[in-house]
């Protein structure tokens, strides 16, 4: 698949062109002025934008109406080998965020925060329809995913992409790509993920702008033509937040943890894993996340997910719990 092709599907993960141009985020007041410029983050509990007239503006969040982003998620990532240069490009931009007077999110995924959506893309499939509920709400949620890899015999390249849309007890969007390289039995993976996440909860309003990285290598400890596999994990994370009613953090962390799948015959397929992500400062902030789930093909190219998440965080910011327990039911159509 060329580089072209890859682009139809990046494609299905914008939501709409932009309005006013191409590097131009738009802030509409409720009182229907336009600010046109670029996010610059947060300040003194209010937002921070820098417009191409006026420069540095700190805006009220109770008085923006709408905003526009121009990139809400851009990628790049390149590969080289000694016979010939591999490069690939994925980039999601020209989104429109709908503000609608709700604070909004900007925050970093990394591959120990596996959504529901992520599974989709694991199988070696080019893309997914997918659409869950979670234990929070009944409301439904949606969205695309789509896959491109490419296999050499000492090597293979995989790209993930997926958008995530709708609307829970915690409201929220976002888009998640996700780059590995493995050569032989070592997998060494990178993943710079930037990505776009609205949230509100019911008695709390926070705004968060923050990324996330994580670089690490992953080594399989048991592995059977397929069936199952046993992975072990570590890294480095690199994250920083920006909030409105907390403590702004730039912090560098640590990850380790085990992750694992089991096939029982060609429809039913289990995955596990447990990680702990700790920051290096005075603080001692730890996460550990426990994940298990079952996918199951109940028609052809029709899949049905269960997953059972359990998050506990020793030092919740304000707005998070302590312990999370959700339960997520998903369905996906592959094509």
């Amino acid at each position: 698949m060329n580089i072209n092709f890859i682009g139809l599907f990046v494609l299905l993960f914008s939501f709409f062109p932009p309005l006013y141009g191409e590097d131009t985020d738009v802030i509409r007041m409720q009182s229907g002025s336009l600010l046109r410029g670029r996010l610059a983050g947060a300040e003194q509990g209010k937002l921070a934008f820098d417009d191409t007239a006026l420069g540095r503006v700190l805006v009220p969040l109770d008085t923006i109406r709408e905003i526009t982003l121009a990139k809400p998620l851009e990628m790049y990532y390149q590969q080289t080998r000694r016979d010939n240069i591999k490069t690939g490009s994925l980039t999601s931009v020209n989104g429109v965020l709908h503000w609608d007077g709700q604070p909004f999110n900007l925050a970093g995924f990394h591959r120990f925060q596996r959504t529901p959506f992520s599974l989709w893309t694991t199988h070696g499939r080019l893309a997914s329809i997918f659409a869950y509920t979670d234990g929070n709400s009944d409301t439904l949620n949606y969205g695309l995913s789509a896959r491109w890899s490419a296999e050499h015999p000492i090597h293979f390249i995989g790209i993930d992409a997926a958008s995530l849309f709708g609307e829970t007890r915690q409201v929220r969007s976002a888009q998640r790509a996700t780059f590995q390289s493995e050569y032989r039995y070592m997998h060494f993976d990178w993943a710079g993920l930037l990505a776009r996440e609205s949230i509100q909860h019911d008695d709390f309003k926070d705004l968060r702008i923050g990324t996330l990285s994580f670089l690490g290598i992953t080594v399989p400890l048991t592995c059977d033509g397929g069936d199952y596999e046993l992975r072990s994990e570590a890294g480095a994370t690199y994250t920083t937040d920006e909030y409105k009613t907390a403590k702004d953090g730039e912090f560098a962390g640590l990850a380790t943890g085990l992750s694992g799948f089991w096939k029982a015959g060609s429809r039913l397929r289990f995955d596990g894993s447990a990680r702990v992500n700790m920051s290096l400062d005075n603080t001692r902030d730890s996460r550990v996340e426990s994940r298990f789930g079952i996918d199951m093909e109940v028609m052809t190219a029709i899949h049905v997910l269960l997953r059972f998440e359990h998050d506990y965080d020793n030092l919740p910011n304000p707005g998070q719990l302590r312990e999370d327990i959700r339960v997520n039911m998903a369905a996906s159509w592959d094509f």
